[in-house]
């Protein structure tokens, strides 16, 4: 990015969203008394949310970074744990739209 300002800004958001995944996870983890549920994603596990929320978890299996196999250096539960995986913009409205009541969902 040309401008720093905006990537420190962006980083920042990133890593505070990250925070709160991990802590929702953990909480769904604690309260419903999941073992084996852990504060990231492994695989494109989504443990025993439902269904509807798969879409937000695909793509998270991926084993590759920088054109490196991570699975050769480890196996692939902590190669896939490693990383978050970019989305594009279709899939992260399609993800948003499950929370939006019908007649106030983004186009798209």
């Amino acid at each position: 990015m040309a401008n720093d300002a905006v990537l420190q800004t962006a980083l920042q958001i990133h890593s505070a969203e990250a925070r709160h995944a991990a802590y929702f996870r953990r909480m769904r983890r604690d309260v419903q008394n999941l073992t084996n549920n852990k504060p990231w994603i492994t695989l494109k596990d989504r443990g025993n949310l439902p269904e509807f929320t798969q879409p937000i978890y695909d793509g998270e299996e991926a084993t590759v970074q920088a054109t490196v196999n991570i699975a050769n250096i480890v196996n692939a539960n902590p190669a896939s744990e490693a990383f978050d995986e970019p989305l594009e913009m279709a899939q992260v409205v399609a993800i948003l739209n499950n929370f939006f009541k019908e007649g106030q969902k983004l186009p798209g």
